[in-house]
């Protein structure tokens, strides 16, 4: 029974969770040390932590913290949670954006953010991907909060694919392995086929080979299809989609959409949209107005409501369409 709970993802990175995690289930109440002892009797090493800090320079290097006692690098993080506590910010001390912001995202879930214009949506990615500092609370991904790692440590974790799509002057493949080291030729390819990409790539004079650049007939769709690989490709546990389908025609939408679904899969990933169509099989969808959340839930309990979310609903689509 004790192994099974430890090998259980919500309670093995660290030994106070697991401790949490017996006295909840089973009303079983272990000290540390004595959970410590369980875990090498099972030879089980905590799967997130903190790694510890050293006065040494050279082992602060060696274990991943700079001296500072910033962590550089987080191993094994698929499975976390990202958890939102007491969440405050604003970018002038007059006016707060976020209030209060509370919510536990869980491993491989898909979360859509939806709102209106200035609600908070794309500082609340900001504030995930530590671009601003808090005004108080904490995010923790794996337990650990993101202030006591560093930014390059935390953008690592993170894919994004933006409403504006990135190409630089280069090849197709680098611009497709671009952040990630030893990619195999067959990696890419498999990839490129599996959003639909490839059959293009190959229409080129030098199909991976191709250089791009500014003047590169390419269409916003397939530029977009390429955003996708490239994030599949990097293969980062968390996944960020900020408007990826706004600046595509529905019929694309649709090819980009098929793409994303992909690249969501098994990931935990965060969609900010104002299309609601392409959030509708979202896990969690959050509503935002005014820095609150004023609504959770999936779709079809949120329209069940009748409330902001079945508003914005309404708002783009005609009465009577099949939900």
């Amino acid at each position: 029974m004790i192994k099974e709970i430890f090998e259980d993802s919500k309670y093995t990175y660290r030994s106070r969770r697991i401790a949490e995690g017996l006295k909840v289930k089973y009303g079983v109440i272990f000290n540390r040390k004595k959970i410590q002892r369980i875990m090498n009797k099972y030879y089980l090493k905590p799967r997130y932590y903190k790694e510890p800090k050293y006065n040494n320079n050279k082992k602060c290097l060696e274990e991943n913290v700079k001296p500072n006692g910033k962590i550089t690098r987080i191993d094994n993080i698929e499975k976390a949670d990202v958890v939102f506590d007491h969440v405050n910010f604003g970018y002038t001390p007059e006016r707060t954006i976020i209030n209060d912001f509370n919510f536990t995202v869980y491993p491989g879930h898909h979360i859509a953010i939806v709102g209106p214009t200035g609600a908070g949506k794309t500082t609340l990615v900001n504030l995930l991907m530590r671009f601003y500092e808090l005004n108080s609370g904490s995010i923790s991904i794996g337990g650990i909060k993101t202030s006591d790692m560093t930014r390059e440590c935390v953008h690592s974790l993170f894919c994004m694919v933006l409403q504006d799509t990135w190409l630089f002057n280069g090849t197709v493949r680098d611009n497709l392995t671009f952040g990630k080291q030893h990619v195999t030729d067959e990696e890419v390819i498999k990839v490129c086929k599996s959003v639909g990409i490839h059959l293009y790539i190959m229409s080129l004079p030098d199909s991976y080979d191709t250089v791009l650049s500014d003047d590169s007939n390419m269409s916003v769709g397939q530029r977009q299809l390429m955003t996708i690989a490239r994030a599949m490709i990097t293969n980062a546990p968390l996944l960020i989609l900020d408007e990826a389908t706004s600046s595509v025609d529905t019929r694309t939408e649709q090819i980009v959409q098929d793409a994303m679904n992909k690249l969501t899969e098994g990931r935990t990933s965060f969609t900010i949209a104002h299309r609601l169509s392409t959030i509708r099989n979202a896990d969690i969808i959050l509503v935002m107005k005014d820095g609150d959340i004023v609504e959770t839930g999936n779709h079809r309990e949120l329209l069940e409501k009748n409330g902001f979310y079945a508003e914005l609903w309404n708002s783009q689509f005609t009465e009577g369409e099949d939900i």
